[in-house]
């Protein structure tokens, strides 16, 4: 099995619940796992990464309010790109979500 890899994407866009978060916008980070079988004795598949990337920023360029919308967006164009992925796998932290208290980050992960 091979596992491509793009974390840590950074992005700000104007996603959340609140009309606060629409204005001032949220700070958030993705991570994607692509695994792919192998066979033995033959080439590594290759998976490009910036099909990663252009896939992320296509989707938080449309926007949503949900995290889960986004994760299971970005989650289905990557699984009709790479159709010979096994499992995919995609994470958006929220970074310091808009609630009393401090928090880290909030996360959604979806993966198949």
């Amino acid at each position: 099995m091979l596992t491509v890899s793009l974390h840590g994407i950074k992005l700000y866009a104007p996603i959340g619940l609140y009309a606060e978060e629409l204005i001032l916008q949220n700070s958030f980070i993705v991570d994607v796992d692509i695994s792919i079988a192998t066979t033995p004795g033959k080439d590594l598949p290759f998976a490009d990464y910036g099909i990663i990337n252009e896939t992320v920023q296509l989707v938080f360029n449309r926007g949503a309010q949900l995290l889960e919308t986004l994760v299971l967006e970005i989650h289905k164009i990557l699984a009709v790109r790479f159709q010979e992925a096994q499992k995919i796998r995609v994470s958006i932290k929220k970074m310091q979500p808009p609630m009393p208290g401090t928090q880290e980050y909030a996360m959604v992960v979806y993966e198949q």
